[in-house]
């Protein structure tokens, strides 16, 4: 990521909220905070690269 550090903090912050509002992925590379998130379509939790919990979802056909 290329810019100033509080651009490179900024950007993160931003990208980190996405994700907790898209409920795809849980950042635990930038706050000490532990998350958990819980949802019908959840199948599993994958630890992932940069310190990210990835959620895994099911399709459930109707």
């Amino acid at each position: 990521t290329l810019g100033s550090d509080e651009e490179v903090q900024a950007a993160y912050d931003h990208l980190n909220e996405v994700l907790i509002e898209a409920a795809f992925g849980v950042p635990t590379n930038t706050y000490d905070v532990g998350l958990i998130v819980a949802a019908p379509d959840v199948s599993g939790f994958t630890p992932d690269i940069d310190n990210m919990l990835v959620a895994r979802t099911i399709t459930v056909a109707r």
